[in-house]
C-alpha cells in the first residue's frame, strides 16, 4: 500500500482513507453519480491493494465498465470521462467541505487513474513568549553627542 510519496501505507492510514472514501461518496458533489462514486472507489481499493500498474485505461474500462478486453478506446471514452468527471467533483467536495477537517486528501492527477493520499499535517504549536530575561534589551534612541 502506498501514498502519494510511494511510502507504504499503514493500517490505521488505510483506515482514514475508507473513512475519507465514505465521507466522499455521500457527499453532495458524489451523491447523484453512481459511476463516479464506483470509479473512485474502485481507483482507491487498487491504489491501496492492487499493484502498482494494476491501474491502466484497459484494465478499468473491463472490469468496472464490463467493456470487452478488446474495446477501442478511441470509441469508449468512458475510462477518461469519468476519470475527469471525478477530478471535478473531488475538487467540489473539498471546496465546499463545510468546514469539516479532513486528516487526507484524495486526488487523482491527470494524466493517471491511481489515487493520491495527501496527508494533512497538524498545525506546528505556537511558540510561547521568551521570558522577559531571554528577550532583547529595549535600544535607546541614537544621540548625537556634541563635541
Amino acid at each position: 500500500m502506498t501514498g502519494s510519496d510511494e511510502s507504504p501505507i499503514t493500517e490505521s492510514r488505510a483506515q482514514v482513507v475508507w473513512t475519507e472514501l465514505t465521507g466522499i461518496r455521500e457527499s453532495v458533489a458524489f451523491r447523484t453519480s453512481k459511476r463516479c462514486r464506483d470509479f473512485l472507489e474502485y481507483v482507491v481499493e487498487h491504489t491501496l491493494n492492487g499493484p502498482a500498474d494494476s491501474l491502466k485505461e484497459r484494465s478499468i474500462g473491463v472490469e468496472l465498465f464490463q467493456l470487452p478486453p478488446d474495446f477501442d478506446a478511441g470509441q469508449h471514452t468512458i475510462v477518461r470521462v469519468t476519470a475527469n468527471e471525478v477530478r471535478k467533483k473531488l475538487a467540489q467536495h473539498y471546496l465546499t467541505g463545510n468546514g469539516q477537517p479532513h486528516p487526507v486528501r484524495i486526488e487523482l492527477p491527470p494524466g493517471s487513474y491511481r489515487a493520491e493520499f495527501k496527508w494533512e499535517t497538524p498545525a506546528p504549536p505556537e511558540e510561547p513568549p521568551a521570558p522577559a530575561a531571554l528577550q532583547e534589551p529595549a535600544r535607546r534612541p541614537w544621540r548625537m553627542i556634541a563635541e
